[in-house]
């Protein structure tokens, strides 16, 4: 069986690969949805997605605090 599964997950086909588009700033995208607590918590994709982009947001702030640091991130 592990034989069986282990011809799918080294897979040569290419993922496809979008482009990621984020705010400056989540709380923008949130205001112009007209997000309160109580309709994110009804709609944990929008959520997610807004918290993704709070994240992204701080750690490339973080990063930009190293000099010669590169602050680009990537995705696995």
């Amino acid at each position: 069986m592990c034989e069986r599964a282990s011809q799918y997950v080294r897979s040569m086909a290419r993922v496809r690969v979008r482009p990621k588009r984020y705010f400056c700033d989540p709380s923008l995208a949130a205001a112009l949805l007209g997000a309160t607590p109580g309709r994110l918590l009804g709609d944990m994709q929008t959520l997610g997605m807004l918290f993704e982009n709070l994240v992204l947001r701080d750690v490339r702030v973080f990063l930009s605090t190293y000099g010669g640091v590169d602050n680009s991130v990537h995705y696995f």
